[in-house]
């Protein structure tokens, strides 16, 4: 079975957007220790391309490995829930928006594939050529990137 696996380019992606949820966190006035679990949000988010066949189904796979980490207490925990349901589902528009969800789709819209910041326009023509203009993965990004406040 041949997976996608994770591109050093998406780990550079990985990593500037944890790094980028951790800002965000820090500038909507979240404490230490929100802060550092939006990292480990972001650093979690694209963790299933590595075993992914499919480029879409990489938020489920992301939110179950998340899901196997812990045992049967932790999947209560509800932080850990709020957690593993961002990584879940960023990328796609959910009436279940809590903080975390928001700020992991703020970050992830403002890093290109390579790691980078980029402008919503920018990361939103980018989605469009990859997946076409009438893709669920694009109508999604721009329902987000306005439900978060990217566009205005």
């Amino acid at each position: 079975m041949k997976y996608l696996g994770i591109s050093e380019d998406r780990l550079h992606h990985i990593l500037e957007v944890a790094r980028k949820c951790y800002e965000v966190a820090k500038r909507r006035n979240h404490d230490e220790d929100f802060c550092r679990r939006m990292f480990m949000i972001g650093w979690l988010h694209d963790v299933g391309y590595e075993f992914s066949q499919e480029p879409e189904d990489h938020p489920d796979v992301s939110f179950e490995m998340m899901m196997s980490l812990t045992g049967k207490e932790g999947k209560n925990d509800t932080a850990f829930k709020l957690a593993a349901d961002a990584v879940k589902d960023h990328v796609m528009y959910t009436d279940q928006k809590s903080e975390e969800w928001i700020i992991l789709n703020i970050a992830d819209l403002s890093v290109d594939l390579c790691g980078n910041d980029i402008e919503i326009t920018d990361r939103l023509e980018d989605m469009k050529k990859r997946f076409g203009e009438e893709s669920k993965q694009y109508k999604a990004a721009c329902d987000i990137s306005a439900e978060v406040g990217l566009m205005k």
